[in-house]
């Protein structure tokens, strides 16, 4: 269901904007999950409906998908990295 992955996507880049803000009222962090989640969207819609087949083995990804563990350990550090990328720019130094 290619839906599920776009909107847990969605969903984990907002926690990762308002989590280290310490609140939702943080306009800059609306703005972009916005634009993020619309452009995550626009782009999901596009491979459904001109390559359905793409997006169905877009699906299998992460460490769960590969069969050698040397690949499933660079999807899994490659995947922390990733997640990081959302999370250190948002600490702000004391």
């Amino acid at each position: 269901m290619p839906f599920g992955g776009a909107s847990s996507y969605s969903a984990s880049s907002a926690w990762c904007s308002f989590l280290p803000a310490g609140s939702v009222r943080f306009w800059e962090a609306w703005v972009y999950w916005l634009l993020f989640s619309a452009s995550v969207l626009l782009i999901t819609l596009y491979f459904l409906k001109y390559a359905p087949r793409l997006s169905v083995r877009r699906l299998k990804v992460g460490p769960s998908a590969e069969k050698k563990k040397r690949r499933k350990v660079i999807q899994a550090v490659a995947g922390v990295l990733a997640g990081a990328l959302f999370i250190v720019p948002r600490l702000r130094a004391p």
